[in-house]
């Protein structure tokens, strides 16, 4: 299958791969001229031809969206997503946001719109309530994504990004997933191909979305690779019910270029800042963001398999916060106790 792959911020060049070795023929494009991001590592589009390449695929993936344009009263979807929906009403299949489900993410005003005709707009805040989010995938499968973003547990510390994320599947007939049924079903309607992620703020008696992420929520999509070629093969795969657990790999001198062979040959293991040099060909990482180390199984189980995976890559200088998930399993017990799942 011919698989163009359009990323906005480099962040899917590794999940390109990855399906470019599962026998693929992939072409991938950042539309950002300076994101170094995969560089050398697989084909990639120019601005020029994009969009004449994605029209002679077999499948267009967009793994996030675009920022929308501001507009004097509102907002307006980017001229990218526009064009992929022309791509899409030429018959070409397409996994990605729409103009529509553009604005969601982007438009606080617009989506509160949408959200409040769900029962579904933004509550205060109250004593015991968990943050979470709600990921259902282009098949229909629902997960509970737990976000680790600070330096230590318990949102303690300066927020680095995302240092790691705890994927669980969860049955569609939970008290949760039915909640959004009728949200889902809207994003079926206006053609939403991709991920539907939804930030919430759950209470024992009541929920409310935060705000939604129509597209890859990087790193926890790593580990719904499998799910990901699934659908791409049209082999339908339930999803096993082990936890799954994808853990940044950091580098803390991100100004250097230091050297990274070693780390593409490791299952498991999807590449961020990371390139190959057009000098000496020599693969190395530019940033902050390495990559991150993917698995799946039991608690605690994978959580030491991920760690010892990461331990074994550590170079001079890089790092990664151990204890992604420590504090995952109460917020799955709260949500137990309640009844949501």
């Amino acid at each position: 299958m011919k698989v163009f792959w359009l990323s906005p911020h480099g962040d899917g060049w590794s999940m390109a791969a990855k399906i470019r070795d599962a026998g693929n023929k992939v072409v991938y494009y950042c539309p950002d001229p300076n994101n170094k991001n995969g560089l050398g590592l697989l084909p990639r589009a120019a601005e020029a031809n994009w969009e004449t390449l994605a029209g002679k695929s077999d499948l267009v993936i967009c793994d996030c969206v675009f920022p929308s344009y501001k507009t004097r009263r509102s907002w307006c979807p980017s001229d990218a997503v526009q064009r992929l929906t022309q791509l899409k009403k030429r018959g070409v299949p397409y996994i990605g946001p729409t103009p529509t489900t553009e604005l969601l993410t982007n438009d606080a005003r617009y989506r509160q719109k949408i959200l409040s005709g769900f029962a579904l707009g933004s509550l205060v805040p109250n004593a015991g309530g968990r943050k979470v989010w709600l990921s259902v995938s282009p098949a229909g499968i629902p997960y509970l994504v737990l976000r680790h973003r600070e330096c230590w547990a318990d949102g303690n510390g300066a927020d680095l990004g995302n240092l790691g994320d705890v994927v669980v599947p969860i049955d569609c007939k939970s008290q949760l997933v039915q909640r959004f049924t009728k949200l889902v079903e809207f994003l079926h309607n206006v053609q939403h191909t991709s991920y539907a992620n939804f930030f919430l703020s759950i209470h024992e008696g009541d929920i409310a979305v935060d705000r939604c992420d129509m597209g890859f929520l990087y790193p926890a999509i790593f580990t719904q690779l499998p799910d990901l070629l699934s659908l791409i093969s049209g082999v339908s795969n339930s999803p096993a019910p082990e936890v799954r657990l994808a853990v940044s790999l950091l580098n803390c001198q991100r100004d250097s270029n230091t050297p990274a062979d070693h780390l593409l040959d490791h299952d498991g293991f999807f590449g961020g800042e990371i390139h190959k040099s057009p000098e000496g060909g020599e693969i190395v990482c530019h940033g902050e963001f390495i990559g991150a180390v993917a698995g799946t199984g039991n608690w605690p189980i994978v959580q030491n398999k991920v760690n010892d995976h990461l331990q074994s890559l550590l170079r001079e200088g890089w790092g990664f916060r151990p204890n992604i998930g420590d504090t995952a399993v109460h917020t799955i017990q709260y949500l137990s106790k309640w009844g949501w799942i």
